[in-house]
């Protein structure tokens, strides 16, 4: 039983590891590649991010526009 459930869970990482992980910006609400929340109808590349981060360089560059030297 203890083999089955090891089996079980290793499968079930491995086919998670498969897929590409998408890095999405906290302002893209509905995860389309588009930014939705602070800087409206602004696109983005999903696989533009920072090493060792989940967030895309959208998120930087966004503040950074809207905020200016106040964003930090």
């Amino acid at each position: 039983m203890r083999i089955c459930l090891v089996g079980l869970a290793m499968i079930t990482l491995s086919g998670c590891s498969w897929e590409r992980m998408a890095h999405y910006s906290p302002y893209d609400l509905n995860y389309d590649g588009t930014l939705d929340a602070l800087c409206p109808d602004t696109v983005y590349d999903t696989d533009a991010y920072y090493p060792y981060s989940w967030r895309s360089k959208a998120s930087s560059a966004c503040n950074e526009k809207v905020y200016g030297d106040r964003a930090g």
